[in-house]
């Protein structure tokens, strides 16, 4: 059978077919969802609407990645990548957990301190980074030595 980056042919079309549908609701997750929020409230993160689509489209490269090569070492070092950056974009976006609004009908700036709950939403990507290393780890560790000599020490 054939096989494409050392996968098979079969299951290499059903990884990039899942990459692609996971690639798009990622694209919506991290790009229209704020996109539509920040319209909405009218403040801005520091890097603008752009940033979202740079980190939107980072994300879904990376998690495709992960996806295609899933047990091999690529789609290791892209699935740790895809945590770090969702980490940095979480951060980025809500401005290390504190936000302020200006209510301009008021006359008085709001500001929201929610960095426990921020950590809460990074928690599943560090998780993420880290069964990944270990996912790699025990793999390694068990995978079949092809040239294996005896050492002797002496």
């Amino acid at each position: 059978m054939a096989k494409i980056f050392g996968i098979e042919l079969t299951t290499f079309v059903g990884r990039v077919a899942y990459a692609v549908v996971s690639g798009g609701v990622l694209l919506f997750l991290y790009y229209e969802i704020p996109n539509v929020l920040y319209k909405g409230i009218g403040q801005l993160p520091s890097f603008g609407f752009e940033g979202f689509y740079y980190y939107a489209i980072l994300i879904a490269v990376l998690s495709a990645l992960s996806i295609i090569f899933k047990e091999k070492a690529l789609g290791d070092v892209a699935g740790v990548a895809s945590a770090v950056a969702q980490l940095t974009y979480i951060f980025v976006v809500t401005n290390g957990g504190v936000m302020s609004f200006d209510v301009s009908s008021v006359g008085a700036i709001v500001s929201l301190d929610f960095r426990p709950i921020l950590y809460l939403l990074m928690l599943p990507s560090a998780l993420l980074i880290i069964s990944t290393i270990i996912g790699a780890v025990s793999r390694s560790s068990l995978s079949r030595f092809e040239n294996m000599e005896e050492v002797v020490l002496a």
